[in-house]
């Protein structure tokens, strides 16, 4: 299994990612998941391609902007508890949540979209300051 991830600093550093993995012989094996231009409902955004290496051989790249990246370590126990609502629903063969359930339900969800437009309002405002010393 071959799986990556290459994290940049602002959102308009994506395309030159793009540009080098093709320049080293990378192609699509399928369509990329876009979620830059459409973020998931908590505002999370990535993307997610399967590439074919040079030698042949099929992996995965991920792309992130880092405070988005960074956004995903806050975030993710409020994922959790989303994800465990949707299970104890699965598991009792149900599909509406008790009211309690969609109040905790929505207040986590609130929360990393939160997180994640934050982030992301970051990455757009993102200056990289480089010093050249002499």
């Amino acid at each position: 299994v071959v799986r990556a991830s290459i994290a940049v600093d602002k959102p308009e550093d994506l395309q030159s990612v793009l540009s080098a993995m093709r320049a080293e012989g990378m192609e699509f094996a399928k369509c990329p998941e876009d979620r830059f231009s459409k973020p998931t409902s908590v505002a999370y955004r990535d993307a997610k391609m399967n590439v074919r290496f040079p030698n042949g051989v099929i992996g995965e790249v991920q792309l992130h902007v880092k405070s988005v990246l960074k956004a995903k370590q806050e975030a993710h126990p409020f994922y959790e508890q989303m994800r465990s609502i949707e299970g104890q629903m699965q598991l009792d063969g149900r599909t509406k949540m008790t009211a309690e359930e969609k109040a905790q339900y929505d207040m986590v969800t609130a929360r990393q979209k939160e997180i994640y437009e934050s982030a992301w309002q970051r990455a757009l405002l993102a200056k990289v300051w480089v010093y050249e010393i002499a």
